[in-house]
């Protein structure tokens, strides 16, 4: 029989793995690149060496982030792999899991705006299937109705049940709501098979994470236009989100009034929500990131030697792809350093 690592074990491990994250000083070098050729360059310095050398001299953002998060799925991979088994389904779901429906949203995306197989091919993030059998399938449907009906037999399946309002109303929100809808069902469901001592923790971050995303959402189809709007597919989502009573997503949806839904909320959801007030969603995005590590980063103080650690290493990993990416994407549109640095979450 296998013996179980011991979660101290695995801490060791990401100490060792923490000499490959870049310090604020390397990201700031970075972030300062005049242009793609000279983030190539800046990069090849830095443990992502590995992974930029195998891009070709006119690699553009979209292929600087498949390659950055490739190092990233390597760094969560290793960690998951030496994790305690009662640890192992929140990792997981919390990481890999995110970043498939990731890359099924960009899929239903592309397939909604009719976009061609190479295209929506190359946007995916390079995971390997987690929940899926592969993105073969998926890339060769020929439509939106052909990916949800190829997702069927798979914890994706809820998905069907949304399929007639998608047809009836020409609504991608309401797949991408059922999406969010199931992230949030598997992370509560992997909080409760973890360690009693960490649930509060752990649902926190799930109001957090879900609870934001949900109210992004809800804002986000009130404001484009969108002719269909119902609050009863949102509400769902929220079920295990103390922090966001059902009524904020009818004040949002049904009646456009964004500051009264943001009085409703509860802290720190309202806090981190206050930028959507001034049309800022990545500043709430920023915001969303800051308070997810600073709660497990409080954590950490409290049980050192213990998952908390573990959880916000693969954080702060995660936390430097996703600015690795903002840069990548700032330099490739041209913006000034001054207009995308401020949502760099490390800087």
């Amino acid at each position: 029989m296998k013996t179980a690592l011991s979660p101290e074990y695995v801490i060791v491990r990401c100490h060792a793995m923490s000499t490959e994250l870049l310090s604020r000083e390397e990201l700031l070098e970075i972030a300062k690149a005049r242009d793609e050729a000279d983030f190539r360059d800046r990069m090849l310095a830095t443990p992502y060496r590995l992974v930029m050398e195998e891009l070709p001299p006119d690699a553009r953002a979209i292929d600087y982030e498949g390659a950055i998060y490739t190092l990233l799925m390597n760094r969560v991979e290793r960690v998951i792999k030496v994790a305690p088994e009662d640890f192992k389904a929140y990792l997981r779901v919390y990481f890999p899991l995110k970043f498939e429906i990731f890359n099924l949203k960009r899929i239903l995306r592309g397939k909604h705006a009719g976009r061609d197989i190479a295209e929506i091919r190359d946007s995916l993030l390079p995971l390997s299937p987690l929940e899926i059998s592969d993105y073969k399938s998926l890339l060769e449907a020929e439509d939106v109705e052909g990916v949800v009906e190829a997702l069927r037999g798979t914890i994706y399946t809820p998905l069907y049940e949304r399929l007639e309002l998608y047809r009836e109303h020409y609504a991608l929100w309401v797949l991408e709501a059922e999406l969010l809808h199931i992230f949030a069902e598997e992370l509560e469901r992997a909080a409760e098979s973890s360690p009693r001592r960490f649930r509060d923790l752990l649902r926190s971050i799930t109001s957090i994470r879900v609870g934001v995303d949900a109210l992004l959402l809800a804002v986000s189809v009130s404001t484009v236009g969108c002719e269909y709007l119902d609050p009863d597919v949102v509400k769902p989502i929220l079920e295990h989100v103390v922090e966001v009573p059902p009524e904020v997503v009818e004040v949002i949806m049904e009646r456009g009034e964004i500051g009264e839904a943001l009085g409703l909320l509860k802290h720190p959801i309202d806090e981190v929500m206050e930028p959507i007030l001034e049309g800022d969603a990545a500043a709430v995005r920023r915001r969303q990131e800051e308070r997810l590590m600073t709660l497990v980063e409080e954590a950490v103080k409290m049980r050192y030697f213990d998952f908390p650690y573990i959880l916000w290493f693969l954080m702060r990993c995660e936390a430097e792809a996703r600015d690795l990416v903002r840069i990548a994407w700032g330099i490739d549109q041209k913006l000034p350093y001054e207009l995308f640095s401020r949502h760099l979450l490390l800087i």
